[in-house]
């Protein structure tokens, strides 16, 4: 889905691959079958920020989990789902950075988005 989002928007080509692979796990188990090094280093880095974000953010199916929680859970899966160097270092980075980085209000409803996305994307000019 984001990458049909961004397919429009030729300066993005580049991380389409980062978008793409990002939900991969470190020991093979994601959608592709990709495994370790083989999963672009950008989609490594945007799988433990997207955990975290899943994790702390509030779904219409499930409360947000507390910092704390968010990276004991993401400590548990270093290794076999994340990148257990990467989740190291983001577990490193100070806590009130990590929540200075939370938006107040996220306001993105999947169904805002048309099921005939091709056929209204115009070109880039």
């Amino acid at each position: 889905m984001g990458v049909k989002i961004l397919e429009p928007l030729k300066s993005f080509r580049h991380v389409f691959p980062w978008i793409l692979y990002h939900h991969e796990h470190i020991d093979g188990t994601g959608y592709h079958g990709m495994k370790g090094w083989r999963i672009p280093y950008a989609s490594r880095i945007i799988a433990v920020a997207d955990t975290y974000s899943a994790i702390t953010m509030k779904r219409s199916y499930k409360e947000p989990r507390t910092y704390e929680e968010a990276l004991e859970i993401m400590n548990n899966v270093a290794g076999t789902q994340l990148d257990r160097d990467l989740v190291e270092i983001f577990c490193n980075i100070p806590k009130n950075k990590v929540l200075a980085c939370k938006p107040e209000k996220v306001d993105f409803d999947i169904d805002d988005i048309p099921d005939n996305i091709e056929e209204n994307n115009t070109p880039e000019a």
